[in-house]
C-alpha cells in the first residue's frame, strides 16, 4: 500500500499508510499507566513482551491489525499533515523496532475526547488486556477531565472495566487525598419516563450542605443540595420532608438514581429519599471454626462412590461432627483424623487422632500415602486443603464444597492444573448442622443451612483431563443408582490412568493396584506418618 500524501486529511473510515513520523503520540491519548517510576514516556506503558511477539510477525511479513489514528480538529499544535494515535500503542512500537517507516492505519475524525473515548473502549474490545494499574489511570484520565463530566458513571465504569461502585468510591477516596481534581458533573437522570438534568454538586459542596443542615438541626428532605440545577419538571415530584415514593421497591430504584446522578453513598441517598434505611436483619455471624456438620446420609453417599475405600487408611481432615468417620469406618476403613476444634466430637471415633486442635495446613503428608479424603473443609482455606491433601493421598480427595468454588478468579490457575475427575451438584440443598451450639441457641437456628447450593467435588491426583458434571441425589430415598455407577466409573478410570503413569511413585502405585482390585488395607501394612504425635 503507497504511502498517503497529508495535503488534505484522509476521510474517515480510510484505511490508509502513514509514515510513522506523522503520527503523533504525545498528546495525552495513551489510557494505560506507567509501568516503572519514569513519567510522560509512552514506551514505558507498554508491555515490552507484547511488542517483542508484535515485531517478530512483522519481520516474518505477518501484518498486524490498522492502527486507529484520528484527525483532530480542537489541536492546534498539531500540524496540517499530523494526526493523533488513538489505539495500537504496542503495533506502532512494533513497527519502530522491526524498522518499518510506515503504518498501515484507518483514519477517524473528531476532538481529543473522542481520541481517548475511543482507544479506552479499543482496550476492552481486543489487544493487551487492562491491568488494575491502568483502570486506575484510565478512571482518573475520565473523572478529573471537565470534556467528561457529562458523561454517565455508569459509562464511564463500563469503559474502565469495573463496577460502578467500585469508580464511585475510586472518585471519594482521589478527592479526599488532592489525587483529583473535584469536578462539578452533569448528568441525566431518567425515571418514571421522564428524563431529569442534574448538575451534580462536588464533594465540597455536598460537605457544606450536610454541616449546613447538621448546625441548623434540620431533618434529611428529599429537595437536592442548593447548588443542584433540576429540570422544572422534577419540582412538583419533590416535596419537602416527604418521602418521592412511599413503596419500598421505588424508593430503593430512587436512591440508586441519586447514587448514580449525584455520587453519594447508600447512606446519604436513603437520607435524601427517606428518613433512613429500611431495617435490615441483622447479618449472620458465620461460625469462626467454620463448624458445619455434613449430613450422615451425604457422608454416606461419597463413601458409597469411592472405590477402594477400604484399601489403605481414610483420612478426615476435618473430623467435625464425625459423620464421615462414622461412613467410612462402616464400609470397614481405617479412618486417621484430625480438627482445628480441639473439641470436634468426631475425633473421639477416628481410629487414629492426628492432633486435637491442629492445623490439617500444618501437617506434614506421611511417607506412605493415604488413601481417600473424603470431608466438608472449612471454605475460607478450601483452595489450600484441597492442594495440601492431594500431597497425603493415592487414590484422591472428595470434598463437599460450594458450587461457587468454580468461581474464584484466583482460583482459574488451579482449575486449569488440577480438574477435579467429577463434579456433583447435590439436590436437595444441604442443611448442614450446628450441633456444637448449646441445646436452646440450636433449637433457635434450626440448621445451619444458608441456602447455597453445594456439590461434591473429586479430584485424583495426575488428573490433567477435563471434569464431568454428574448430578446426585443425597437423600437416602432420592438416591439414583445409575448416577452413582457413573461416578464410581469415572473414577476408576482415572485411577487406572494414574496407575498406567509411569511418574507414579512404587508406594503409591501399591495402593492403586490394590484399591481397583478390592483388596483390605491391612494387606498393604502402611504405617502412619512418623513425625506426628498420636494421641
Amino acid at each position: 500500500m503507497n504511502e498517503t500524501p497529508m495535503e488534505t486529511p484522509p476521510p474517515a473510515g480510510a484505511v490508509v499508510a502513514l509514515p510513522l513520523g506523522r503520527i503523533r503520540l504525545d498528546r495525552g491519548t495513551q489510557t494505560r499507566a506507567a509501568r516503572s517510576s519514569r513519567s510522560g514516556d509512552w514506551r514505558d506503558t507498554l508491555n515490552r513482551t507484547r511488542v517483542a511477539d508484535y515485531t517478530d510477525k512483522l519481520r516474518r511479513d505477518i501484518e498486524l491489525p490498522p492502527l486507529a489514528v484520528w484527525v483532530v480538529s480542537d489541536d492546534p499544535e498539531l500540524a496540517r499533515d499530523e494526526v493523533v494515535l488513538g489505539a495500537g500503542f504496542h503495533r506502532y512500537a512494533a513497527h519502530q523496532r522491526a524498522g518499518r517507516a510506515a503504518a498501515v492505519c484507518r483514519v477517524f475524525h473528531g476532538t481529543l475526547a473522542d481520541v481517548i473515548w475511543e482507544g479506552a473502549g479499543s482496550n476492552q474490545a481486543h489487544g493487551e488486556p487492562l491491568t488494575a494499574d491502568d483502570q486506575r489511570h484510565l478512571a482518573r484520565m475520565f473523572l478529573g477531565d471537565p470534556r467528561f463530566a457529562a458523561v454517565p458513571m455508569q459509562a464511564i465504569a463500563d469503559r474502565v472495566g469495573v463496577r460502578r461502585e467500585t469508580l464511585s468510591r475510586w472518585r471519594t477516596r482521589w478527592i479526599g487525598a488532592g489525587l483529583l481534581k473535584d469536578i462539578a458533573r452533569t448528568v441525566e437522570v431518567r425515571r418514571g419516563g421522564h428524563v431529569y438534568a442534574l448538575q451534580v454538586p462536588t464533594h465540597a459542596e455536598r460537605g457544606a450542605t450536610r454541616a449546613g443542615a447538621s448546625a441548623a438541626g434540620a431533618p434529611s428532605t428529599t429537595t437536592p443540595p442548593p447548588s443542584s440545577s433540576v429540570s422544572p419538571a422534577l419540582a412538583p415530584a419533590v416535596p419537602a420532608g416527604h418521602p418521592v415514593i412511599r413503596s419500598q421497591d421505588g424508593q430503593r430504584g430512587l436512591v440508586k438514581a441519586l447514587m448514580a446522578a449525584w455520587g453519594v453513598d447508600e447512606a446519604a441517598a436513603w437520607a435524601t429519599v427517606t428518613n433512613g434505611p429500611p431495617q435490615k436483619k441483622p447479618k449472620r455471624e458465620r461460625d469462626p471454626l467454620d463448624r458445619y456438620y455434613t449430613p450422615p446420609a451425604l457422608a454416606g453417599l461419597v463413601c458409597d462412590l469411592l472405590p477402594g475405600l477400604s484399601t489403605a487408611p481414610v483420612l478426615e481432615a476435618a473430623a467435625g461432627g464425625g459423620s464421615f468417620i462414622t461412613a467410612a469406618q462402616r464400609r470397614d476403613a481405617e479412618v486417621w483424623s484430625c480438627d482445628l476444634d480441639p473439641a470436634a466430637p468426631g475425633l473421639d471415633d477416628a481410629d487414629r487422632v492426628l492432633g486435637r486442635g491442629v492445623d490439617f495446613l500444618e501437617l506434614p503428608p506421611p511417607a506412605d500415602p493415604v488413601g481417600w479424603c473424603p470431608g466438608n473443609p472449612e471454605f475460607a482455606r478450601a483452595l489450600q486443603h484441597v492442594q495440601h491433601a492431594l500431597r497425603w493421598t493415592a487414590l484422591g480427595v472428595a470434598w463437599i464444597l460450594r458450587w461457587d468454588f468454580w468461581g474464584s478468579n484466583g482460583r482459574r490457575a488451579f482449575w486449569r492444573d488440577h480438574p477435579p475427575v467429577v463434579a456433583c451438584p447435590l439436590s436437595p440443598r444441604v442443611p448442614f448442622d450446628q450441633a456444637w451450639l448449646p441445646p436452646a441457641e440450636r433449637a433457635a437456628k434450626k440448621s445451619a443451612t444458608d441456602m447455597r447450593e453445594y456439590g461434591l467435588f473429586v479430584w485424583v491426583p495426575g488428573w490433567t483431563r477435563r471434569a464431568q458434571v454428574v448430578p446426585l441425589a443425597w437423600k437416602d430415598a432420592d438416591r439414583d443408582p445409575r448416577d452413582e455407577e457413573q461416578v464410581r466409573e469415572l473414577l476408576r478410570v482415572a485411577l487406572r490412568a494414574r496407575l498406567r503413569d509411569p511418574a507414579t511413585p512404587t508406594n503409591h502405585a501399591a495402593v492403586l493396584r490394590a484399591a481397583l482390585a478390592g483388596a483390605p488395607h491391612r494387606s498393604l501394612s502402611l504405617a502412619p506418618p512418623a513425625e506426628l504425635v498420636l494421641r
